[in-house]
């Protein structure tokens, strides 16, 4: 699919080979397509830079994860450069919209964002340059559809039985010419006072409001059941949190929720972070959020 676009390229990563996707572009791909790989991992902004100014004439992809990508506050001084990075790769987890708009300001290609799973291998990709869809294409050989509750099913020769449709646990929105788009999992509902509530809802809305750049809801049981919300505020935000306090946010906020959902099942805890908790398979944990909130006890 992206062999064409890249050409005579080495690689660059910032994930390790121990997950399926770093193994496949990191490793298995490289092999295959005789490509070389810089190691070791670049785990800072100021390496990249430092590789990219010194490539002398050499041409490199990035291969790379939403924490890392997100923490690229170098995107001027990396855009002098831009001759030497051919594509920037991003999975293992949603990447917020503010980082390929960042990367278009600076005149950056968006990345392209591979979206699967261990069990499934890659299974669609898109690139949100400015004025492209949101939406998901399918990678060469995959065949997607969804069932009666909207959840994604596809079907791969990647799978261990190729020709048995394989259900997935993500809900989706089919968009025609087999792309699609992500909704978030099926899997995230939970009941807060006898209310049933969608953990994806509450994050996609409140992601709306113009002060929220990304967003993570958890499930807190002490010393009750009730939902608490991680949140990276955007420069608005933050100007607005400096300003205000953390009382007047926290209000504006939950009055925001309060037009789509009801008040019991609001969240009433925030945590307002830099970055979201990403573990090291590029993951956002339910345990690692609700560690967040532990302070209070």
């Amino acid at each position: 699919t992206f062999a064409d676009k890249l050409g005579q390229t080495d690689i660059l990563a910032t994930v390790t080979h121990q997950h399926i996707y770093g193994l496949l572009f990191t490793v298995l791909w490289p092999l295959a397509a005789g490509r070389s790989v810089t190691l070791p991992l670049v785990d800072y902004p100021e390496q990249l830079q430092q590789l990219l100014a010194k490539a002398d004439g050499r041409r490199y992809a990035l291969v790379s994860s939403p924490a890392h990508l997100q923490r690229l506050d170098n995107l001027p001084q990396l855009s002098q450069h831009k001759n030497a990075l051919t594509m920037v790769f991003s999975s293992g987890g949603p990447l917020p919209g503010s980082v390929p708009n960042n990367f278009a300001d600076n005149e950056l290609q968006a990345p392209i964002e591979v979206y699967g799973s261990t069990e499934t291998g890659g299974i669609a990709w898109r690139q949100r340059n400015p004025g492209a869809s949101d939406s998901f294409k399918p990678l060469a050989g995959i065949e997607v559809s969804c069932d009666n509750n909207d959840i994604l099913v596809i079907q791969s020769p990647y799978l261990k039985e190729p020709q048995r449709p394989y259900t997935t646990e993500d809900k989706v929105q089919l968009q025609g010419q087999g792309c699609f788009l992500l909704l978030g999992r099926q899997d995230r509902v939970t009941k807060i006072a006898e209310k049933r509530v969608s953990l994806n809802e509450v994050e996609q809305f409140i992601q709306q409001h113009q002060w929220v750049e990304s967003a993570k809801a958890c499930v807190l049981q002490s010393p009750r059941v009730e939902l608490g919300l991680v949140l990276v505020l955007n420069s608005a935000g933050n100007a607005e949190l400096n300003a205000q306090g953390r009382f007047k946010v926290r209000q504006e906020l939950r009055h925001h929720l309060q037009q789509r959902f009801e008040k019991v099942v609001v969240p009433k805890r925030f945590r307002y972070v830099a970055q979201l908790p990403y573990n090291g398979a590029g993951k956002v944990t339910q345990a690692d959020l609700q560690a967040l909130f532990e302070e209070e006890k």
